[in-house]
């Protein structure tokens, strides 16, 4: 893993870079079965999911 995690890095990074510049919000690998490289967190619902499940943070 102490190996591995930099190569995962710096790879995470030039996906991210990519789809920055390309205004991509998500990437995926299509060598693999639907991994999501990289998603744009400006896009992630997952609060208004909680919230309208009754499990949101309180304000």
């Amino acid at each position: 893993m102490e190996l591995i995690k930099p190569i995962q890095d710096k790879v995470y990074n030039a996906v991210k870079a990519v789809a920055d510049k390309a205004g991509m919000a998500v990437i995926f690998d299509k060598n693999s079965d639907i991994t999501m490289l990289y998603a744009n967190p400006k896009f992630d619902k997952s609060e208004a999911v909680l919230d309208h499940l009754g499990f949101g943070k309180k304000k």
